[in-house]
């Protein structure tokens, strides 16, 4: 029996269509959605559902039919260097620096590598462990460790400001066991959001090798 007149909607971009349409059936006279459609989308686990526009969220498509958007165009967090890639690739260059450089000097992330943005190509082959049907890669998890020795040891960085993201619960689950409880390891959808100093990603899939087998739901640009 409850109505709202005004409605403000978080995380937008990652609700299902019908979640963001019960608020606005109860007496909704203005509606606002909050939430970037360049980052993950909606869980869909259906194919089927998926496949019908369910992964679409509602953010999403009022985007793509070309509706008013404004963006906050100016971000805090990250290293100069680290923003201008995302701003290339997802943001049409509009992003800009709140932050210089100087603000964000951090240590090697390899011996002699003294990028903030470091893209590591790992040949690798990745596997399921019966019965999990969940993907880890067991040459990712060594250059993990390695980058991780280097900050922890060399570097001399705090456990607490490193955090290591995969894109497949398997994969958190091997480098648990294997980087100790100091450091978070955790998938992508269960950390955004937050932020650390220092950010490994472990995409799990290299397959290249292989035919160019599939990589599964990595092939999300997003």
């Amino acid at each position: 029996g409850m109505r709202f007149s005004d409605v403000v909607i978080d995380e937008a971009a990652q609700t299902i269509e019908p979640e963001t349409l019960i608020p606005l059936t109860k007496g909704c006279a203005r509606a606002v959605l909050i939430g970037d459609h360049q980052q993950l989308g909606p869980v869909v686990k259906s194919r089927v559902a998926a496949r019908a526009g369910l992964a679409t969220s509602m953010f999403a498509r009022l985007v793509a039919a070309g509706e008013t958007v404004l963006m906050l165009e100016v971000q805090y967090r990250m290293h100069p260097d680290i923003a201008s890639f995302a701003s290339t690739q997802f943001y049409h260059g509009r992003l800009r620096d709140g932050v210089t450089a100087a603000e964000r000097v951090g240590v090697s992330l390899l011996p002699g590598v003294r990028e903030p943005l470091l893209w590591w190509d790992v040949v690798g082959v990745e596997a399921s462990v019966p019965p999990s049907s969940s993907l880890r890669n067991e040459v990712e998890a060594d250059a993990v460790l390695l980058l991780l020795g280097h900050l922890l040891t060399v570097g001399k960085v705090a456990a607490k400001d490193v955090c290591v993201i995969a894109a497949y619960e398997a994969q958190c689950t091997l480098l648990r066991g294997r980087v100790g409880a100091e450091v978070e390891v955790n998938t992508v959808d269960a950390f955004q959001g937050r932020q650390k100093e220092y950010v490994i990603v472990s995409t799990v899939r290299s397959n290249a090798l292989q035919g160019g087998a599939s990589v599964g739901f990595m092939k999300d640009q997003r």
